[in-house]
């Protein structure tokens, strides 16, 4: 995305057809990336921006690899979160001996995220 962005103004257009993608989360990303610099992408998660809008809008501010380079923290963290979440939650239904729920709490883990993110998107 960051590339194609850098090269034609279709690759925000094509990100802006994507459903649920608002002008406000552009707005909010180019705030980011001001605010913060290249860095401003690891504000994604707990925006409700999608890192795609981020790689759109970044070329006018870092070179790819810089880019490159911030992506793995930026994206990171949020997945080190979740991993600690289900580690924490595998391990309590292990000594209680329910490893049996674990997929139903997997599901209901993603439902009730994708639900919160859906409301605070809209």
């Amino acid at each position: 995305m960051f590339s194609w962005s850098e090269r034609s103004e279709s690759a925000r257009q094509a990100v802006e057809q994507v459903p649920a993608v608002t002008p406000a989360m552009f707005a909010g990303a180019e705030q980011d990336l001001q605010a913060y610099g290249i860095w401003g992408t690891s504000l994604g998660p707990v925006r409700g921006i999608p890192y795609k809008i981020y790689a759109v809008e970044a070329p006018r501010h870092a070179t790819l690899p810089m880019f490159l380079l911030v992506t793995i923290p930026a994206r990171l963290w949020r997945l080190v979160i979740v991993w600690l979440g289900f580690a924490a939650a595998g391990s309590i239904l292990r000594k209680t001996g329910r490893v049996s729920f674990a997929p139903a709490l997997h599901i209901v883990f993603w439902v009730v995220t994708y639900a919160i993110y859906w409301i605070e998107v809209k």
